[in-house]
């Protein structure tokens, strides 16, 4: 059975406090490198809720070079409940959220549902809420964002 579709603003506050649980974590993480976190207004425009406001996080060294910056790209993400580019001046990494882990794929004989209960996550090792980051669709597997790992994400990104 299918959950009934929240209202866009319940999915937009809930992304919106996704997005603050994140920024939280990354500007404690950061000081321990000498970097310093900045907040900052962004409009996101996607279909379902038009144009709204968010924020993104800037890192900057402490001359204000920047770093990398987390910049939201929407809450209507298919196969997420919401997305965060990591862009930095050599690339981009994706980070995607989801309360509940990722999607749960259920097997089907001759187009019912099966009666034998076969289920997968569509991603492994997301099994449970965060953002994630995924390392490889091929394998389909995704990995809940640590400090280890955001420090990796933030090397790859920069040129640190």
């Amino acid at each position: 059975m299918q959950e009934p579709e929240r209202s866009v603003d319940e999915r937009l506050d809930k992304f919106r406090e996704a997005l603050s649980e994140l920024y939280n974590s990354v500007e404690h993480w950061v000081v321990e490198r000498d970097l310093l976190a900045r907040r900052e207004e962004v409009q996101i425009v996607e279909p379902k809720p038009g144009k709204y406001p968010v924020e993104k996080l800037t890192i900057t060294d402490t001359d204000q070079t920047v770093i990398a910056e987390l910049i939201p790209s929407g809450a209507w993400i298919i196969g997420a409940d919401g997305r965060v580019d990591l862009n930095g001046s050599v690339e981009t990494e994706i980070l995607v959220y989801w309360e509940t882990g990722a999607p749960v794929i259920n097997s089907m004989e001759q187009g019912k549902p099966s009666t034998k209960g076969k289920s997968w996550r569509l991603f492994k090792g997301a099994d449970r809420q965060g953002w994630y980051w995924i390392e490889d669709r091929v394998r389909s597997r995704a990995h809940i964002l640590t400090k280890e790992l955001f420090f990796d994400l933030l090397d790859e990104v920069s040129s640190l």
